[in-house]
């Protein structure tokens, strides 16, 4: 796999955002995939996942809670 940042770079150009645009309210299933796709293919911690895409922590953990309660 190539690195991260190239991974969401690709990830965001094929989407027409920008990574300032992950914080929009329009843009959180975008988000909350991203950070799904990055919680399974890369080896990044939550901490890790919030810095690369300028988010909050929260964000991210809350996703990861969601996850792990998911069936």
């Amino acid at each position: 796999m190539a690195t991260m940042t190239e991974y969401i770079n690709k990830y965001l150009a094929e989407k027409g955002i920008g990574i300032n645009d992950l914080r929009s309210v329009g843009n959180k299933s975008l988000r909350e995939e991203l950070i799904k796709l990055l919680m399974e293919k890369s080896n990044l911690s939550l901490r890790g996942i919030a810095e690369t895409l300028e988010l909050n922590r929260e964000m991210v953990r809350k996703l990861q809670v969601s996850k792990d309660l998911s069936p």
